[in-house]
């Protein structure tokens, strides 16, 4: 069966290079070729498109307000064509709720003989992102008795480099039986570029009963509490945007804002978290390092770090205090990675005990806290 494309792409040359194409192909069904988003709102859609070919505007608010109106109630993958960062297409596909996205630089010379050579690209990410939406969509059907909602969504970018998702049933397999032994545990997760699916992959593969999550993602403050929101849909633990105060405690996850220090405190034999105001602090608010570097002073060695993919070094070095305080240091592999900024850093300086590749964190992270590793 043709799969539904709709087409929103501001420069007229790639347009009508891509609807060319397109319309002639067995595959695929063109439903609509739009220089904006805004279009996609003004137009009543007889059909909803399987997946959508866009670049995003200078006025990105309005583009996302307008693919919400136009599709409400629809999980539509996304082929970013596009010369934005990762970081700001993930926030962009985040804030839509459509999280399986990839991404493909589009020709700045010689437009339409380039946009041409990159159209067996274009084509195979397209399948590729329509078969991984499908999967996950499968996947999360089985999971709405057990969380009693409808979510369709799902974080995976169609990339060689990124596992397969890990279910919740799966990890669980390891069986919980000795829940003492974790019982004050407490894991502290950063993530950078990349960390959108990262943080899915591994939540969404952990049991509700798991140890708290402290964690953060460098994320504009615009986009960090309806992650986590996203996230708590998707996942059998809960997940929620930190509060100032708010208590660490076992199946629940607590993202950082994104315009505020995160750090963990101990008061009358509970954990949890507090505000430590807003400087940069490797040229980041919330910092990994800020949040590791409490994680190990008050916690110490019944503390376990996570770095995951990111740009830079930030984190690294909290992870070393975590390491140095007795607590168990994970580092995600350059494979697996979108950017292997932060967990090289770690890596390279000794911080990380462990080098797991993405899809075998929660599983490792399980047979640890048995003390099955």
């Amino acid at each position: 069966m043709a799969l539904n494309l709709l087409i929103i792409e501001p420069n007229p040359l790639i347009r009508r290079t891509l609807h060319e194409f397109y319309s002639n192909s067995l595959d695929f069904s063109i439903i609509g070729k739009l220089h904006d988003a805004s279009s996609a709102e003004r137009r009543t859609w007889g059909v909803v498109p399987d997946i959508l070919i866009f670049d995003v505007s200078d006025d990105f608010k309005n583009d996302i307000e307008a693919l919400r109106s136009a599709f409400a109630g629809f999980y539509i993958p996304i082929l970013f064509f596009s010369n934005q960062s990762d970081e700001f297409l993930s926030n962009i596909s985040n804030r839509l709720g459509s999280l399986d996205w990839d991404v493909i630089n589009k020709p700045t010379i010689k437009i339409v003989q380039n946009t041409t050579l990159l159209i067996p690209t274009i084509t195979k990410k397209l399948r590729d992102l329509n078969l991984s939406a499908k999967m996950r969509i499968k996947a999360l059907t089985k999971k709405k008795v057990a969380k009693n909602t409808i979510h369709q969504a799902d974080v995976h970018r169609a990339n060689s480099r990124l596992p397969q998702h890990t279910s919740p049933s799966q990890t669980t397999s390891l069986s919980f039986e000795k829940r003492r032994r974790f019982n004050n545990k407490i894991i502290a997760v950063g993530a950078s570029t990349g960390g959108t699916t990262a943080l899915l992959n591994i939540f969404s593969s952990l049991p509700a009963d798991f140890p708290g999550i402290v964690a953060v993602i460098h994320m504009p403050v615009e986009f960090t509490g309806s992650f986590a929101e996203r996230l708590n849909s998707l996942c059998e633990i809960s997940v929620k945007e930190a509060q100032d105060g708010d208590l660490i405690k076992p199946g629940q996850a607590l993202l950082a804002r994104g315009d505020k220090q995160l750090v963990v405190s101990k008061s009358s034999g509970s954990f949890s978290v507090r505000f430590s105001g807003n400087q940069l602090v490797n040229g980041h608010c919330p910092s990994v390092d800020v949040l590791f570097s409490s994680v190990a002073q008050v916690i110490g060695e019944k503390a376990i770090g996570v770095i995951l993919t990111g740009m830079g070094k930030d984190g690294a070095a909290g992870l070393g205090e975590i390491k140095s305080a007795g607590g168990w240091t994970i580092a995600q592999n350059q494979s697996s990675s979108i950017v292997f900024g932060m967990p090289k850093a770690a890596i390279e300086a000794g911080y990380a005990s462990s080098v797991f590749s993405l899809s075998d964190i929660p599983s490792e992270l399980v047979k640890n806290l048995q003390g099955l590793n």
